[in-house]
């Protein structure tokens, strides 16, 4: 297993992914952006692995709200969509596209401490190895009996997933960031409820999805 974290910045309007030959590929879809700032990471000399480049770009504006998050692959994405069946129009429902574990929550973040926490990430990503997760099981905030919040629930590496987690929220904290002090619980939000709580002991159980690699982490606006 290649023993890095490739790191990939979404953040305003562009979006620069990484790569594994040394370049860099940006789609702006905003002609607002008025400053970028370039990052670069090496793995760790035994991977083997080339230097990749990752790029952050803003928008022009004082601040911006930011998290870092692992995205899931696009075909686990369908085998939940598949899995979660027809949908109660008691709860309102995160699109497919937009599933994500959060393991870091930023809040509005100042421009000029974007490029900072880019590169502490960078360096989150340069010190952390792959790991494996899987979608287990259907859990709410606070209760399943009275959720408010519904959620996919997560097995699989979990420790190597809090460590990661624990690197994130520290990559904020070291730049001045106010992070929100509470234990962390790795999940897959689903949906939030519109009115009252719902109650999901009675919901079935999803059928066993695929394990995945967690080989990245994003900076999301």
């Amino acid at each position: 297993m290649v023993a890095d974290l490739a790191l990939t910045s979404t953040c305003g309007d562009v979006v620069v992914a990484a790569s594994t030959d040394g370049a860099a590929t940006a789609r702006p879809t905003n002609q607002m952006v008025t400053a970028a700032a370039a990052v670069a990471f090496r793995a760790t000399p035994r991977t083997g692995v080339r230097r990749r480049y990752v790029c952050v770009a803003l928008r022009h504006h004082h601040s911006v709200r930011l998290f870092a998050a692992i995205a899931l692959p696009g075909e686990l994405r369908e085998a939940l969509d598949a899995a979660l069946g027809s949908r109660t129009e008691r709860l309102r429902w995160v699109t497919p596209e937009q599933w994500h574990v959060t393991v870091a929550f930023y809040g509005d973040v100042p421009d000029a401490k974007a490029p900072a926490l880019a590169e502490r990430l960078r360096r989150v990503a340069e010190r952390s190895r792959p790991f494996q997760l899987q979608v287990a099981g259907i859990g709410g905030f606070p209760s399943r009996r009275r959720a408010t919040v519904c959620y996919a629930g997560l097995t699989g590496d979990l420790p190597q997933l809090t460590r990661l987690a624990e690197r994130c929220h520290a990559a904020g904290r070291r730049i001045g960031i106010v992070m929100e002090e509470r234990r962390f619980h790795g999940h897959l939000t689903l949906a939030r409820t519109r009115e009252n709580a719902v109650d999901l002991t009675t919901w079935p159980p999803i059928a066993t999805l695929p394990v995945w690699p967690v080989t990245g982490v994003r900076l999301v606006r």
